[in-house]
């Protein structure tokens, strides 16, 4: 890819495999190492949220627990970290999204004060929220 002309590479991956099996946590820091070596920038981060749990407070917290954990394993590494990609599990619109996404850096920022964050915003969608 960077033979033609590409800079970075976005890599999505589960966050309830994430959180769950260490074999496909492991994978995915490999495969952010391979983006590395093939010189290239990895855009990295969840698809979706976590699809896992019995209410919405369970589910945010699971998402920020993730947070935390990414931010430990990848510390220090020359990434881009996207908060959440394509968060269809937030029905409640931007008044949901952005304070989650806030604690999501602050709690990223408390361990890797250098990392590179990229959230969705209110027009993540180009179907909803046309009034906002």
């Amino acid at each position: 890819m960077k033979y033609i002309g590409f800079k970075w590479c976005r890599f999505l991956f589960n966050p309830d495999w994430y959180t769950e099996d260490i074999t496909y946590r492991h994978r995915v820091k490999d495969s952010i190492g391979k983006i590395l070596v093939g010189g290239l920038y990895p855009l990295v981060g969840p698809h979706n949220l976590h699809t896992k749990f019995d209410t919405i407070a369970e589910r945010n917290e699971k998402f920020l627990e993730l947070c935390e954990m990414v931010a430990n394993d990848w510390k220090g590494m020359p990434i881009m970290y996207a908060i959440a990609s394509e968060p269809k599990e937030l029905t409640g619109g931007w008044a949901e999204c952005k304070p989650l996404w806030e604690e999501a850096a602050r709690r990223i920022r408390a361990i890797d004060p250098d990392a590179f964050l990229v959230a969705p915003t209110k027009g993540y969608s180009k179907t909803e929220y046309r009034d906002w």
